[in-house]
């Protein structure tokens, strides 16, 4: 083998290796870019979250003393129910 010949080979496994080079700094680039928008959607699906367990303690709490007037209400009726029972005389 010339001493051109090596040098044309080497020439083209550089340059064969420079391509694959680049096509993967293509590829970093593409995944940089998809970390990017994946990391915007999980600030805005955070911030959902803190949305939502906040109106789920909203509607637990609401849900509580619904359930406590309920309750209350109830034995209103109940008293009112034995009231008019001990009026009617049975």
């Amino acid at each position: 083998m010339t001493e051109e010949t090596k040098i044309k080979k080497a020439l083209a496994r550089f340059e064969a290796a420079i391509s694959r080079l680049e096509t993967s700094m293509s590829e970093v680039g593409e995944i940089s870019s998809s970390l990017d928008s994946t990391r915007g959607e999980v600030v805005a699906l955070r911030k959902d979250r803190e949305q939502l367990l906040a109106e789920l303690d909203e509607v637990r709490n609401r849900a509580e003393e619904l359930f406590k007037i309920n309750h209350q209400a109830a034995k209103r009726i109940d008293l009112a129910a034995e009231r008019i029972n001990r009026v009617l005389g049975e």
